[in-house]
């Protein structure tokens, strides 16, 4: 199976769309699943259910092209400090309860949030909630 990971830069872009699947028309077999990318960043849910909300029409247009569509999760954990170039005002703002890593050196890494952290695990999850209740994702 031949998979191709969209960035987020272009996977709502529908000249990108349009010309991918000509591609993959012209070309059968080069591509089995397209992989969309939720939103980058920490941003608000709000942000990230608009995301989910148009990423919806996309995957529905692959699909009726013949294509699996499957969601990657763009944030990881243990990004870090270039983090700070994206939105992340769902999990830093004013009064946050966010926990961050701790380094050997005992400074905080800003940008690096611990996974054992309550705050961070229930925006992963209520983030992740966003995406599942579209029809991004379907079961086989």
């Amino acid at each position: 199976m031949l998979a191709q990971r969209f960035g987020s830069e272009y996977q709502t872009d529908e000249k990108f769309i349009n010309e991918f699947l000509e591609i993959v028309k012209k070309y059968p077999g080069s591509c089995d699943e397209v992989w969309l990318a939720s939103e980058y960043g920490f941003s608000k849910l709000e942000k990230h259910r608009d995301t989910a909300e148009k990423l919806c029409g996309v995957a529905e247009r692959l699909r009726s092209d013949g294509l699996r569509v499957s969601l990657q999760i763009s944030n990881t954990i243990g990004h870090g400090q270039y983090m700070a170039s994206k939105d992340c005002s769902g999990l830093i703002y004013e009064g946050s309860p966010v926990e961050h890593m701790i380094g050997p050196d005992g400074n905080a890494a800003g940008y690096c949030f611990c996974w054992n952290g309550k705050h961070f695990q229930n925006y992963t999850v209520s983030m992740l909630k966003e995406y599942a209740k579209t029809n991004l994702i379907q079961c086989c």
